[in-house]
Parts: structure tokens; C-alpha cells; sequence
């Protein structure tokens, strides 16, 4: 039985398609915390259909967007 691919092993493979992908990834983070930011946390946890508290959601794009902007200044 073949192994059920994942939305990991889908991004992992989206990486390697082209130079301008990863970059596409950065910018979608960066607009992401842009919009998650400008919404209340009653339509956060409508955007996420009440999966996760916008607590959760607010901490996790924080990091992400962090950790990915960190790397690209410690590469200039």
C-alpha cells in the first residue's frame, strides 16, 4: 500500500518547483499576520471555523512570521 501523501510532503515538493516559490511563502506570511492582526478575535475564530482560539492562531503567526523574517536578515 503506497504512503498517503501529506500537505507536508505537498510543500516540501512546492519548494523545489522554482526559485520564486519560497519567496511566494514569505509574502503569504507576511500577509497573513498583516490580516490576522486587523481582525477582532470573534472573527478569527470564525475564520477558523472555532478550531483554535485567536490566542493560539495570533501566537503562531507571530512565531512564524518571526522565525522566517529572522532568517532572511541573518542572510544579508
Amino acid at each position: 500500500m503506497a504512503k498517503r501523501k501529506t500537505l507536508d510532503d505537498c510543500i516540501r515538493h512546492l519548494l523545489g518547483e522554482g526559485i520564486l516559490v519560497p519567496l511566494y511563502f514569505v509574502q503569504g506570511i507576511n500577509v497573513l499576520k498583516t490580516k490576522v492582526d486587523a481582525m477582532t478575535d470573534e472573527e478569527l475564530y470564525k475564520e477558523f471555523s472555532g478550531l483554535f482560539a485567536p490566542k493560539q492562531i495570533r501566537a503562531d503567526i507571530t512565531y512564524l512570521f518571526t522565525k522566517i523574517n529572522n532568517f532572511i536578515q541573518t542572510q544579508k
